[in-house]
């Protein structure tokens, strides 16, 4: 028996109204009343029926001639929700969820298992509880056209495996003129496990949001992630393509472990006239006008060619806590772990953080720069162990440096660094010599206390620290630090400046 059969015949209708769900099933309607289809809600057979036959061996099916069409309409408010053991959809043409009038369209799906089905929703909120999506092109398809908000919420032990692509979010806002809009996207107690490979071999990543619009928007995007897991999976966990909207974003209790992407394709260039699914090299990766976001205890381990955060953004507060970032490795790029550029203003506070063993052509562990903006800096009781570069910034690299000599177009221009209590030991170069910590800035305050740089590797050329100003005015302060070795090469400590005052 299909689904739609089955739903036909054995849901239960707890209230009759004048307004009852319509879902089209290859030009068949079906009322379900109230909008809620409950399973097997009355008599005990029909819920051993539904529970013990619609198996993950033996799933709701939408074959035969349903395959050829659409898929499975659904135009008003329902809800899908499990009893005593979990239901498996498999339905290759999926649900279409798409909101047909002026009035709000809400979708929950609850204790529902998904095998090879793609959901589409379109203008409406939804709410995942207890849900699983396995072997699927697009797990999660979502449209936004015409609403001023939308609400995404995906909570209680969901888990996602094997798709293509779990979640991909485009916001059409050519429509919506003259008014301010609203995604809000709750994630919490979900996996995501081996997702994000393409047969054709490229990395579709995890999640993407994307603005399509033409027009100057007023998009305002709030995230909020709790307790995820994604391991071994391909590309991107999450990807924000928003040029021209604002973003807040708060990630808690993160595991990002043994992700990868291909190599072949790291080189492949990023924009959106370069590829249909442009290869990004970054865990999180955030194009935005404007952007606030913290991270609280992240694990970001071993995933190979993929740093942990990359931020580009007009405007940029960034806050990361009680954080650790081990074995990132990115040989052609900068920042290994972080990577943090803002155009006009840029803000990262580190607190009671470690990066070991991170490697990148420039800012082994960090790399942070504002060409024409102020940049702030505040590094507190962090740890940076065994992080390597090139050549520039075996573990901080601030000012976006590609040669020898100092250039003015390529520091920071303005920077306000204030650095207590990091630890930096046995960071080293691999091809070169390089300075552990590097800041190449025009204008700005660096105060850098209680801090210290220790070194046991006798092959490394790297030294210590290089503040070099190129150009303007930058007052310098060094307090209570320790350099500690017999096997640095050369200088310790470099102070490099057309005008700059020094305190020590």
């Amino acid at each position: 028996m299909t689904l739609q059969e089955e739903i036909k015949h054995n849901a239960t209708s707890v209230l009759v109204t004048s307004h009852p769900l319509e879902a089209v099933f290859d030009g068949e309607s079906i009322d379900y009343y109230n909008g809620f289809v409950q399973f097997d809600a009355v008599e005990q057979e029909i819920r051993n029926k539904l529970n013990v036959m619609r198996t993950e061996r033996h799933p709701y099916e939408c074959h035969g001639n349903y395959e050829q069409q659409r898929g499975i309409m659904v135009q008003k408010d329902l809800s899908i929700e499990s009893f005593k053991s979990t239901p498996y959809i498999s339905c290759s043409s999926g649900f279409h969820f798409v909101k047909s009038t002026s009035q709000e369209l809400s979708i929950v799906l609850s204790g529902i298992a998904f095998r090879q089905t793609p959901l589409m929703f379109q203008d409406c909120d939804l709410t995942i509880f207890n849900c699983s999506f396995q072997d699927t092109s697009i797990a999660l398809n979502v449209h936004i056209t015409n609403n001023t908000s939308m609400y995404l919420n995906i909570h209680g032990s969901s888990f996602f495996k094997n798709n293509t692509s779990c979640m991909e979010i485009f916001i059409h806002t050519d429509n919506v003129r003259n008014q301010d809009q609203f995604l809000v996207i709750n994630i919490s107690e979900t996996k995501f496990l081996e997702n994000g490979f393409h047969k054709q071999r490229f990395a579709r990543g995890v999640m993407t949001i994307k603005s399509e619009t033409t027009q100057p928007s007023s998009l305002h995007v709030q995230i909020s992630c709790f307790n995820i897991t994604s391991v071994r999976n391909y590309g991107h966990f999450i990807n924000l393509d928003l040029p021209t909207d604002v973003t807040n974003e708060t990630y808690n209790d993160f595991r990002l472990v043994n992700n990868t992407i291909m190599s072949e394709f790291i080189n492949v260039p990023l924009g959106r006239k370069a590829s249909a699914h442009p290869v990004v090299n970054s865990l999180f990766n955030s194009i935005t006008k404007k952007t606030r976001v913290q991270f609280n205890n992240v694990r970001c381990s071993h995933n190979h060619l993929l740093r942990c955060i990359r931020i580009h953004s007009d405007e940029a507060q960034v806050e990361i806590h009680n954080s650790l970032f081990v074995g990132q490795r990115l040989t052609k790029d900068r920042g290994g772990a972080i990577y943090l550029n803002s155009t006009v203003r840029g803000s990262l506070v580190l607190f009671n953080c470690s990066f070991r063993r991170n490697i990148a052509k420039g800012g082994g562990a960090l790399f942070a720069n504002s060409k024409n903006g102020t940049l702030n800096l505040n590094i507190t009781n962090v740890n940076f162990t065994q992080c390597a570069a090139q050549t520039y910034g075996c573990a901080i690299l601030v000012g976006d440096l590609k040669s020898v000599r100092m250039r003015s177009g390529s520091a920071t221009y303005k920077l306000i660094a204030n650095f207590r209590e990091i630890r930096v030991h046995d960071c080293f170069d691999y091809q070169g010599g390089c300075y552990s910590v590097r800041l190449i800035l025009s204008n700005g305050k660096v105060a850098i206390n209680d801090s210290s740089w220790t070194s046991s590797i006798k092959s490394s050329m790297s030294r210590a620290l290089m503040i070099a100003n190129s150009g303007g005015n930058t007052h310098v302060t060094i307090s209570g630090c320790a350099f500690s070795s017999t096997l640095w090469s050369k200088a310790l400590l470099k102070l490099k400046a057309n005008d700059m005052q020094r305190e020590a």
